[in-house]
Parts: C-alpha cells; sequence; structure tokens
C-alpha cells in the first residue's frame, strides 16, 4: 500500500474485507491458479484500473495505515496490557 501499488489478496480474510472496503487491489480464491493468473492479467491489461486500485492504496495507507498511526496504535494497545 506504500508503495501505491494494487494489492491481490484471498477472500473470505480481513485482508480481503479491507481491500474492498478501501477499492484498492483485487479478492481472488489463493487455492484456484486460474483467479489469481486471471487477476493478475487483468492488472497487467487495465492501467487505468491498475492506476486507480494503486493510487486508492497509497491514500488508505496515508490515512490508515502508516507506521505512525500503527505505532500509536501499538503502543495504546501495549499500555492497556500493564
Amino acid at each position: 500500500m506504500m508503495c501505491g501499488k494494487p494489492i491481490l489478496v484471498n477472500k473470505d480474510t480481513s485482508t480481503a474485507n479491507k481491500v474492498l472496503e478501501e477499492n484498492c487491489g483485487l479478492v481472488v480464491n489463493a487455492k484456484n491458479v486460474h483467479e489469481i493468473k486471471a487477476a493478475i492479467k487483468e492488472l497487467r491489461d487495465d492501467q487505468k484500473l491498475c492506476t486507480k486500485l494503486g493510487n486508492n492504496s497509497k491514500k488508505a495507507y496515508e490515512r490508515r495505515y502508516q507506521w505512525k498511526i500503527m505505532e500509536n496504535k501499538l503502543l495504546t494497545f501495549y499500555q492497556q496490557l500493564k
């Protein structure tokens, strides 16, 4: 996400839910090589889609997942363990 690239993830996972929510990548069945291959080809062949998903990925990283944000969440979590 930090690099502004689309993400390819396995379906039915919390990560897949985030990717769908942020519209920053494609969700596939990781056990289905044909789905993976089709998704990679789609990203390769549709530059507009690839750019859109990549831009959304970068925005999501900056808004929610950058280190400073995650650092604060982790510190808060660790403080609650005391």
